[in-house]
């Protein structure tokens, strides 16, 4: 009677046994991805990948403005690039080796409705950090290019802008290489038409352009 009876209790205790063992085993790996997921480099996996050489052009089709929003807005992710008030989003990121430190970087559309004073305007961004999971933060943050509507003594807000009635206007296209040079143009239509290139090397102690 008393072997029948302390059967089942072995069974019962060797199953909570083996459930409390599972159970640690999911929080142990629950705990390691919690952590993993502090490297911010771990974002490069949400967005496209830039590839490099990257050509401005493949996304500013027809010089038109970049469709934001074509692109997914992670609010979170996108305080570790870029600090501002205005409508912005993250287009693409990859992680980049700088002298001896590893970089995450990420290319930033921003949407300006008055751009230093002179009216609305988008910029492209090259922007990242260290990619250091106890101590990121935004440590690049320069102008790749973007569009320039040229409004006369006008000031508007970007959303109110009309391609079709907008005759004036500088794009800044740019060939970002491998090693982070880039190739430059500028090209403005309208009253005042021109086109200027430039070649700029990447320093990478100063985290920034020099023209060649």
């Amino acid at each position: 009677m008393h072997i029948k009876f302390f059967i089942p209790l072995l069974v019962l205790f060797s199953l909570v046994a083996c459930q409390k063992a599972e159970n640690k085993m999911l929080s142990s790996d629950s705990q390691k991805m919690s952590e993993s997921k502090v490297n911010s480099s771990l974002l490069v996996n949400e967005y496209t990948k830039i590839r490099l050489p990257f050509d401005l052009k493949t996304v500013l089709v027809n010089d038109k403005f970049i469709k934001l929003d074509e692109y997914p807005l992670n609010q979170k992710d996108l305080k570790l690039f870029y600090s501002g008030e205005d409508q912005a989003r993250i287009l693409m990121t990859g992680v980049k080796k700088l002298g001896s430190k590893e970089y995450l970087l990420g290319l930033i559309a921003v949407n300006f409705d008055n751009y230093e004073g002179s009216g609305p305007a988008q910029l492209v961004f090259l922007s990242g950090g260290e990619n250091n999971k106890n101590n990121y933060k935004n440590t690049l943050f320069v102008t790749m290019g973007g569009k320039f509507p040229i409004l006369d003594n006008e000031v508007k807000k970007f959303n109110n802008i009309n391609e079709s009635k907008l005759k004036n206007y500088c794009i800044q296209s740019f060939l970002l290489n491998s090693d982070l040079s880039k190739e430059e143009e500028m090209r403005c239509v309208g009253n005042d038409p021109s086109i200027d290139k430039n070649k700029f090397k990447f320093d990478i102690v100063q985290l920034g352009y020099n023209k060649i």
